[in-house]
């Protein structure tokens, strides 16, 4: 009796946080479900036809952004095949630090951080021995700055997102850390062609 007193008190709380916020209530109830195992199986809504599950939604976000971290290597693909090494070690990173909570942390770094280091490196070899470079260049060293800025903010996006748990994060949020290493990325392979434009930029 304890405990159907407790379970109705519960009910009648979430159905208070469903008038006040359908949405959130609704997320948190299926939540719920999915940890206990009950969404193990395909959704279907009413007229038989299959739902796309949360968790499906995590996994298609997850995917569309790597697959645009892969392609962005090719703006610079003479260097292809070293971008690719450093895409196998930051996606085995990226994906355990996603999905398991507190050591995933080991891999974000050791792997993840690794990879995207050496990506990050194969993009901007290229100005290496670029003449520009010797000339002063601020706004080179304010554009790569920003790219830095950019890629650490996607770190400690990564890290705190570990330690909530994706359960935790609402499902847009998820990718933001993948899209911020997405952006910092694409601005280091598009500096080579637009070096030029960027050294003489001024405001």
């Amino acid at each position: 009796m304890k405990i159907q007193n407790e379970f109705d008190m519960y009910i009648d709380k979430l159905k208070e946080i469903y008038n006040e916020d359908p949405t959130k209530a609704t997320k948190e109830a299926h939540d719920s479900l999915l940890r206990m195992g009950y969404f193990k199986k395909d959704v279907k809504n009413s007229n038989g036809k299959k739902v796309l599950r949360y968790e499906d939604i995590d996994k298609l976000l997850i995917a569309i952004s790597l697959i645009i971290t892969a392609l962005i290597g090719i703006f610079n693909s003479s260097i292809y095949s070293v971008y690719f090494f450093g895409l196998i070690f930051f996606i085995a990173g990226i994906l355990i630090s996603i999905y398991v909570r507190g050591f995933g942390l080991i891999f974000l770094f050791s792997h993840g951080m690794s990879g995207y280091a050496i990506m990050m490196g194969s993009l901007l070899s290229s100005l290496a021995d670029n003449p520009i470079l010797k000339d002063n260049p601020k706004n080179i060293y304010a554009y790569i700055f920003i790219i830095v800025i950019i890629s650490i903010i996607g770190i400690i996006m990564s890290f705190i997102f570990n330690i909530l748990g994706k359960e935790k994060i609402k499902r847009p949020l998820i990718i933001l850390p993948l899209a911020l290493y997405n952006i910092a990325l694409f601005m280091a392979a598009i500096l080579p062609k637009i070096l030029p434009y960027v050294y003489n930029f001024k405001i």
